[in-house]
């Protein structure tokens, strides 16, 4: 695709916590998401991350609960307060986050999350019923 980033700007890890832009086709869009666990060496526990909760799909309480806050004063890339949603976990191919943000001009790594944030979605995902215990094996959240 693009082969315009200098060394300097490319990344060629991946680490829990980290925060990307790239496209999600599902959404049809760029989309925030942050790494909260490993599946063995190639595959990436994510979750988006989004401006606003969005009501028509988080209906109930439960639902509500499991979008973390994030604050635009922690997070210099974010222009508003902003939510990790905690309801799903998104498998994606590690070579592929860094095969993008590597090569697209709109996709990128922006930041880490910091510790407590982490903390907070394991807590989240753990004491999750929306989350199924096979999944959190798969990534390691329980035993």
């Amino acid at each position: 695709m693009f082969d315009y980033l200098p060394d300097s700007l490319r990344k060629d890890t991946v680490n829990i916590g980290d925060i990307f832009k790239c496209f999600i086709p599902a959404a049809n869009k760029h989309k925030l998401f942050t790494v909260v666990a490993f599946n063995g060496d190639d595959i990436v526990g994510s979750m988006l991350i989004n401006s606003e909760v969005n009501k028509n799909v988080h209906r109930t309480e439960e639902s509500l609960n499991h979008q973390l806050e994030l604050l635009e004063v922690d997070y210099d890339f974010l222009s508003w307060n902003s939510h990790v949603d905690c309801t799903q976990l998104i498998g994606i191919m590690k070579n592929r986050i860094l095969a993008e943000i590597n090569s697209d001009v709109d996709s990128r790594y922006l930041g880490k999350l910091d510790l407590d944030d982490i903390q907070a979605i394991k807590r989240i995902v753990i004491k999750s019923r929306i989350i199924s215990k096979k999944e959190k094996r798969v990534y390691g959240f329980i035993d």
